[in-house]
């Protein structure tokens, strides 16, 4: 048996759906959904990832615009589903399509943003999740030392047991080693109910990560330890470097 059909096999033995958000008007680069990598847009390019751990019949695309929906289904995904343009995060996005799969108790959030999600992501953080806990989230040691200022990488502190105190997209002093979240979520349906019900913080508005607003209302998040940073899309630059990445298949 391969190994992404084992991972396949143990994300469907406790139910869990993947949702991957897809917002047309992104804040930093508009329209990212739609940019191409190696004759792909980058939504397809992380739902192929996406794959590797969950049966096609178990990954969303949940999208606010027709051109995105429209371009998941000419590359073939399965299931793709209209959500409001109003919601205020991705996770707001999977909140919503989970409120139409009541049957459903395990979501997995992946962000449309990381068409190189490193394998060893997804199954970690999803086993991860237990009754203590109100999602897990992924984290990785940070490498490359320009990661520490960039302002679009948020930063992780934690517990040392890895529970979640805060991140930043801010420098945060530590005399050990730097973490960058990895954006990869677990979370309990009731929780996405909660999730979607709370006001939005001051410090989710502040740092513009959707995380904190389970941890400013007093909820627990279990960071994860993952291999590799991966690389997520979030400015020009950032385009670039996947493009010069390739690994395309």
């Amino acid at each position: 048996m391969q190994n992404g059909d084992r991972m396949a096999q143990q994300a469907r033995a406790i139910g869990a759906t993947c949702v991957i958000p897809a917002r047309y008007e992104s804040t930093r680069l508009p329209g990212k959904p739609l940019i191409d990598f190696g004759g792909k847009p980058m939504i397809v390019r992380t739902y192929e990832r996406a794959c590797r751990f969950f049966t096609p019949d178990r990954v969303i695309v949940a999208t606010d615009d027709n051109r995105i929906a429209a371009a998941c289904r000419a590359h073939g995904v399965q299931q793709v589903e209209l959500t409001d343009p109003n919601c205020r995060t991705g996770t707001d996005r999977v909140a919503e399509v989970a409120a139409r799969h009541p049957e459903v108790n395990v979501w997995v959030n992946v962000q449309g943003d990381e068409p190189l999600l490193p394998d060893g992501v997804i199954i970690p953080v999803l086993n991860s999740l237990c009754a203590d806990v109100a999602a897990t989230n992924g984290r990785a040691v940070i490498t490359n030392s320009e990661h520490v200022t960039s302002n679009t990488i948020p930063k992780v502190v934690s517990t040392t047991t890895g529970t979640a105190l805060y991140l930043s997209r801010c420098p945060i002093p530590t005399n050990g080693k730097h973490y960058r979240q990895v954006c990869v979520y677990a979370f309990w349906k009731r929780t996405l109910a909660r999730f979607a019900a709370m006001e939005t913080g001051p410090l989710e508005e502040a740092e513009s990560i959707e995380i904190l607003r389970l941890i400013e209302h007093g909820l627990k998040v279990q960071m994860v330890d993952v291999p590799g940073e991966g690389l997520s899309v979030d400015v020009p630059a950032d385009v670039a470097a996947v493009k010069q990445s390739g690994g395309w298949t």
